[in-house]
C-alpha cells in the first residue's frame, strides 16, 4: 500500500496532480451476476467469485473506455491499480486485496 501511494506521489511530482479521482463499486444486484446465480440456483454469498469476475471485467471496460477512447481528454498518467473486496456479514467488515 505504501509503495501504490509512493508510486502515485512521483507521477504527481513529474506530470501534475490529479484532476480526477473515481471509485468503482461492485453490486451484487448486476444483471450479470443475477442472472448466472439464479440460473444454478445460488445466492450471492454462495459465489462470491461470480461478482469478483463481473466486477474486474466491468473495471476492465471502464478503464478502457476512459484511457484508450480518450472519452475525457488526454490522459497523461493512470494508476488503476488498488483493488480491494469488502463484503459485510453478520456485522463483521471482511476486506481482501484482489
Amino acid at each position: 500500500m505504501n509503495q501504490l501511494y509512493f508510486d502515485g506521489m512521483a507521477i504527481y511530482n513529474n506530470v501534475s496532480f490529479p484532476y480526477l479521482f473515481l471509485t468503482f463499486t461492485s453490486n451484487s444486484n448486476w444483471p450479470e451476476v443475477q442472472n448466472i446465480l439464479s440460473s444454478m440456483n445460488l445466492i450471492v454469498v454462495d459465489r462470491l467469485d461470480i461478482v469478483v469476475s463481473v466486477f474486474r471485467i466491468k473495471f476492465e471496460k471502464l478503464s478502457t473506455y476512459l484511457t484508450k477512447k480518450k472519452k475525457l481528454g488526454k490522459v497523461i498518467a493512470c494508476e488503476p491499480n488498488f483493488v480491494e473486496f469488502k463484503f459485510i456479514m453478520n456485522n463483521n467488515h471482511y476486506s481482501y486485496p484482489l
